[in-house]
């Protein structure tokens, strides 16, 4: 994928919904989760999808070599589809997330 656009910090306001989950700021930052504007989210993460891609992302990597797998977009402004849900979550065309996958510092150790 091309771009090369430092990724975005997160928000106070994302902070504060995550820390609601318990999750600290610094385990977000090792995860290399960020924020994205419509434009990263195409050009950086290869996501296609009709509508507002401005959100936040959630990179998946491979446990084995560590490099980035995929990775799925929580999008901040989603259309409501014809079943009434909204669409606030999507990934690349033709690619999962159910997938084995780790954090970038944990790599590999794990599996053994």
């Amino acid at each position: 994928m091309a771009g090369n656009a430092a990724p975005q910090a997160l928000s106070e306001s994302d902070l504060k919904m995550f820390a609601r989950f318990g999750i600290e700021p610094f385990l977000l930052a090792d995860a290399h989760v960020c924020r994205v504007t419509d434009l990263e989210a195409l050009e950086s993460y290869g996501i296609r999808f009709d509508g507002n891609k401005t959100g936040i992302v959630f990179p998946y990597f491979d446990p084995v070599s560590g490099g980035r797998w995929t990775a799925r977009l929580r999008r901040d402004n989603p259309e409501i589809n014809s079943e009434g849900k909204a669409e606030t979550s999507t990934c690349p065309p033709g690619e999962t997330t159910g997938t084995c996958t780790s954090r970038p510092a944990l790599g590999s150790c794990w599996l053994t």
